[in-house]
């Protein structure tokens, strides 16, 4: 105990100056407790997005809590016990979202508990708590200090390992066959090619069946167009990393599943094969131009594309208010849903202070604009001179939901996130899938006119989900999940060859019947099989049974 020199009882650690084992220990504190939501909430995402989203959210974060510290060890002449302070604040803050997901709903006694004006007073409750606790004699405080590092630390090292595991340099996967060998000089006719890849578009019995969506005037309208539906297609893979490497590098990856091992989430070789696989390389060395997107998801965003095309986000943060200009990515809006900030998003803080576009928002927006501009560009391509690849990947009808059946702006009310988990109820998810799925054809099929009369020579358009709907894949793995996931639609105008098209055809064979009509090139054709994996397991793949997959006999 301290008396200061009135007389009175001193804080103890005010009267001394602290030891450099304090600080230490206060800033690693502060340090490792807000880096290890960023890097939890990045490793569970780390398929969908890449390590260096985070990069801006940590330094920020990091910066102030040390700067907290800094302060308020200061201030009261004890580092350690800031540190400690902060750490709990910032569990705190950064948790918040989490269990008001968890406990959004729920009711007590007829009294609906699981809402924002409960769940701050228990929070605010747990804050004043662990203030108390750091009142407790010096001995105590430095033994909570040192348990609540050790926990941070060892809490940290799980998801650390992860995203230092999976940006640590691996040998490369290679293309999966050779390019085709042909020159330009070899072939007269190049027509442009468009690979349209709408993400998550199912076939349209289980659109039907499950949505209670009826797409046969946009199926009608395809054929009336010169399109090959094929009515019995289905995916290859239940994941887009995987389904993209399997259509662009026209190999199965059972054989790469192996060799990483169902407990592997490294997708660079299944970047390697998108990007680097035979499909582009063959069209590289015919002399097209590879024209790309950028598509909000990580695979797609970025790649060897010699032309890339990005809408004009500076427009779309006109109206941002106080944070005019800023742009969230993906990854930092779905952390700021997962904080104490989502109680102010929910209760519409944001609107009353024109913060529109600071979290969700800009998300959302920056999504559509996304969609729009990927569809809307289609029809300006077939006008350049040369031939063009069009690589497009367009994020829908996937969540997030942000289109009305009409293209009106939706979903705002809700974190914002690409994965089919925790987006919503079954039952939101597919009122949101039905409209998006209605909305998106619609543009679709009007682009598509755009292109064709745009188009000097006939193009080569292929129109395919890369898997289903996910309603269900919280459910894990079996029948029904694997009947809604994996039937997907699969659309070819090929003029001249659609004799060679097949109603089960496969993405896995698209690429090889298009090389060998226009070209001539003989690739052999794949079985059409068909592999299920969980989110998060990319390479823990479940062969699927064609007969759950069949259209249901009318």
């Amino acid at each position: 105990m301290l008396i200061n020199g009135h007389g009175r009882t001193a804080p103890t650690g005010m009267g001394r100056r602290p030891t450099a084992v304090a600080w230490l220990e206060g800033l690693l504190l502060a340090a490792v407790a807000t880096s290890y939501p960023i890097a939890a909430l990045l490793s569970a995402n780390i398929t969908e997005a890449e390590p260096v989203d985070g990069l801006r959210a940590w330094l920020l974060i990091a910066s102030l809590g040390i700067f907290l510290v800094t302060i308020t060890g200061s201030l009261i002449g004890d580092p350690s016990r800031a540190g400690v302070w902060v750490a709990g604040a910032a569990l705190l803050f950064f948790s918040y979202g989490h269990v008001y997901e968890q406990v959004r709903g729920w009711s007590f006694l007829g009294l609906l508990v699981g809402r924002h004006r409960f769940l701050l007073v228990v929070f605010g409750v747990a804050f004043v708590l662990w203030g108390l606790a750091l009142l407790r004699g010096e001995a105590s405080r430095r033994r909570l200090a040192q348990v609540v590092l050790f926990s941070l630390v060892a809490a940290l090292m799980q998801p650390g390992a992860r995203l230092v595991s999976y940006a640590a340099p691996r040998q490369s996967a290679g293309a999966s066959a050779a390019a085709s060998g042909l020159t330009v000089e070899q072939v007269q006719a190049r027509p442009d090619v468009y690979y349209i890849v709408l993400d998550g578009y199912g076939r349209s019995d289980i659109l039907l069946e499950r949505f209670g969506l009826d797409n046969n005037d946009f199926l009608e309208g395809l054929r009336e167009r010169g399109f090959f539906v094929a009515d019995l297609a289905h995916a290859n893979y239940s994941q887009t990393k995987l389904s993209l490497a399997s259509s662009l590098g026209m190999t199965h990856l059972d054989q790469l599943a192996v060799d990483l091992g169902p407990d592997s989430y490294d997708v660079r070789p299944l970047e390697d094969l998108v990007w680097h696989g035979p499909v582009l390389e063959s069209f590289r060395q015919l002399g097209y131009q590879i024209v790309s997107f950028e598509s909000g998801y990580s695979l797609t965003r970025s790649g060897t594309a010699d032309v890339w095309l990005a809408p004009d986000y500076g427009a779309v943060n006109e109206r941002g208010g106080l944070l005019r200009g800023l742009a969230l990515n993906g990854f930092e809006s779905m952390l700021t849903e997962t904080t104490l900030l989502r109680a102010l998003l929910d209760l519409r803080v944001r609107q009353l202070v024109e913060l529109q576009a600071g979290s969700a928002s800009i998300a959302y927006r920056h999504h559509r604009a996304r969609i729009l501009f990927t569809v809307e560009q289609l029809s300006g391509i077939a006008s350049w001179s040369g031939p063009q690849f069009v690589f497009a990947h367009v994020l829908s009808p996937h969540p997030p939901f942000v289109f009305s059946d009409r293209g009106e702006p939706i979903g705002e009310d809700r974190r914002f996130t690409i994965s089919d988990l925790n987006c919503c109820t079954e039952d939101e998810y597919r009122e949101g899938y039905r409209q998006q799925a209605s909305f998106l054809s619609r543009i679709i099929l009007a682009e598509i006119d755009q292109i064709l009369a745009v188009s000097s020579t006939p193009p080569v358009i292929i129109l395919q989900g890369d898997h289903g709907p996910g309603s269900l894949m919280s459910a894990g793995t079996g029948a029904d999940v694997y009947r809604e996931r994996m039937p997907i639609l699969n659309a070819y105008l090929l003029p001249g060859g659609e004799t060679e098209l097949y109603p089960g055809i496969t993405p896995i064979n698209s690429f090889g019947i298009v090389l060998n009509h226009l070209f001539q090139t003989g690739y052999e054709l794949s079985p059409d099989r068909a592999y299920f994996s969980p989110i998060g397991r990319p390479y823990d793949l479940h062969p699927v049974d064609p007969v759950v997959l069949a259209p249901t006999a009318d």
